[in-house]
């Protein structure tokens, strides 16, 4: 039971090292690169059950676009459940690269002077109002006691009018699989909200996400 909960945990931060470059509230990136001279906004709150423990947390994220096929961004998060008296988390530093602009890209986040981080690869193709998605990447955990991960993703992705409805899977090399349905509205240009639900396959993991994602 010990080594679930560490495993559940390890692969929950993963996952939030991926979600700092991903479209809320999809955790699996895409292999689009935000326009050069603009930026990007993201704000959203998870909560729910890990492993039977109470979870809150409000996570922030910014990118810049610097040139046609390359972005910058820096990822924070408060964890309010349970409490964290030491404040805001480690700034989370990405960098996301175009091999092949709107169909291939790669990306990197980590902290300043943290030996953990996270390589990502995205691949997106559109059919028709439908989006997949699909990554493959590795993440370090920074502690030489717990081997890094490999890690996957796949979403797709219902693009309509004003929403955006989709499913999600995504899992490591250990066969931790979570699944998450959500979906993004569109309120005005660039404007969207969004809200979503995970779930792994051991019903251990219960977590809820609500936020807001910004372009200007």
């Amino acid at each position: 039971m010990e080594r679930t909960r560490i495993v559940l945990v390890i692969c929950l931060l993963m996952v939030c090292s991926v979600s700092a470059w991903a479209a809320r509230p999809f955790s699996t990136d895409d292999a689009g690169t935000v326009a050069p001279e603009k930026f990007e906004l993201e704000m959203g709150y998870d909560f729910g059950d890990i492993a039977g423990i109470g979870q809150g947390s409000l996570r922030l994220g910014f990118k810049h676009g610097l040139t046609r096929k390359m972005d910058i961004g820096v990822g924070f998060s408060h964890t309010f459940v349970p409490i964290q008296p030491e404040g805001l988390s480690q700034a989370e530093i990405s960098l996301k690269f175009a091999v092949l602009p709107e169909l291939l890209a790669v990306s990197f986040a980590g902290g300043p002077g943290s030996s953990s981080y996270a390589l990502n690869s995205a691949f997106t193709r559109t059919f028709g109002p439908v989006e997949l998605d699909l990554n493959l990447g590795y993440g370090a955990t920074g502690d030489p006691a717990q081997p890094g991960s490999i890690s996957y993703g796949i979403a797709l992705i219902w693009c309509l009018e004003k929403f955006d409805i989709g499913c999600e899977v995504s899992g490591d090399k250990d066969g931790v699989q979570s699944c998450l349905a959500g979906g993004r509205y569109r309120i005005l240009e660039g404007l969207a909200m969004d809200i979503g639900y995970t779930q792994d396959r051991t019903g251990q993991t219960k977590v809820g996400t609500a936020g807001l994602h910004y372009e200007f």
